[in-house]
């Protein structure tokens, strides 16, 4: 049995669904025709070209992002008060002073923790029963037909039609606004897992059937990591639409939060304290996609490898 499951699981792995290559990865036609070898040197140093300026490129375009937000920055300041009212924009530096207060008596450290902590399980709630049902769903194809249509209804039906209900159900609490938050995610983690589950190839599935593997192994070895890539793509996208929950949550119902900093300060006319608070969740929702990004291009590197190595084995043949 043991062989057996090594044998699957180098078979599904090899033909495991990888995210789409470009086509300077591909071999050129022609090159190379009387020798594979040198061909496939000639692969090794552009990959080395292209890795070098790939970094470079990086540092470049950061300079140039940099520079078009200092450049806004700077006009903002300047027309604030000069050529729009400054109660209707504030200005960068009001927004800095805001921060700065908020900073030093601890009011946006305390709101921030309720709203990541909401978002937080928010997240793990909808995603991890947006899984589970798509993956059933998914394999159990019968069962798929029945309730994908309601599933897919649903989706159409806006979330914040349903916040009044949630509130009725759950009070204004965390509760309300995890379970929003759940439900704003559960949608778009379905779909993309539902999606990804049903794009697994058939014939990978027979060719394991056929090495006589049973439910489990097929699952374990064919569709969990050829669906892989779907899920990593669903979760990098709910987790944007979780702060949105949370925030939403708090601006609705809520006597804390950054949501919550969100609504005072604009019933109090106060706009640097509104623009205060929307940079710190443009903040935060940039560094959690960015550490979500770098998660999933280190959990997927053995796609990467599998595919250089199988289109090396393509150019030496």
């Amino acid at each position: 049995m043991r062989n057996q499951d090594e044998a699957i699981g180098r078979t599904s792995t090899d033909k495991a669904v990888a995210p789409p290559k470009s086509s300077s990865d591909q071999p050129v036609a022609g090159e190379g025709s009387g020798s594979s070898r040198p061909t496939v040197s000639a692969t090794g140093q552009a990959n080395k070209k292209r890795g070098s300026g790939t970094s470079s490129g990086r540092l470049k375009y950061a300079i140039i992002r940099l520079a078009v937000l200092l450049a806004f920055l700077s006009l903002w300041e300047f027309s604030s008060g000069r050529w729009v009212d400054e109660i209707l924009v504030s200005k960068p530096s009001a927004v800095y002073e805001r921060l700065s207060d908020w900073i030093t008596d601890g009011s946006l450290f305390y709101h921030g923790v309720v709203t990541l902590r909401v978002a937080g399980l928010g997240f793990l709630v909808g995603t991890g029963i947006a899984l589970l049902v798509a993956l059933i769903l998914g394999r159990v194809k019968p069962l798929g037909r029945v309730l994908q249509p309601f599933i897919t209804a649903a989706y159409s039906l806006p979330r914040l039609a349903v916040a009044p209900l949630l509130i009725l159900w759950f009070g204004i609490g965390d509760e309300f606004k995890v379970v929003l938050t759940a439900v704003l995610v559960f949608f778009l983690m379905f779909s993309t897992v539902y999606t990804g589950v049903q794009a697994v190839d058939s014939r990978l599935i027979n060719a394991v059937k056929i090495m006589g593997a049973g439910r489990l192994h097929i699952f374990r070895y064919v569709i969990l990591p050829s669906a892989l890539s779907w899920i990593a793509t669903g979760l990098t996208i709910c987790i944007p639409y979780s702060l949105v929950g949370a925030v939403v949550g708090e601006i609705l119902a809520a006597n804390r939060g950054l949501g919550f900093l969100v609504s005072r300060s604009a019933a109090q006319f106060n706009t640097s304290g509104t623009f205060a608070t929307l940079s710190v969740l443009v903040a935060v929702g940039y560094i959690a996609n960015a550490f979500a990004g770098a998660t999933t291009r280190r959990a997927l590197r053995w796609q990467e490898a599998g595919a250089r190595e199988a289109n090396a084995a393509r150019v030496a043949q």
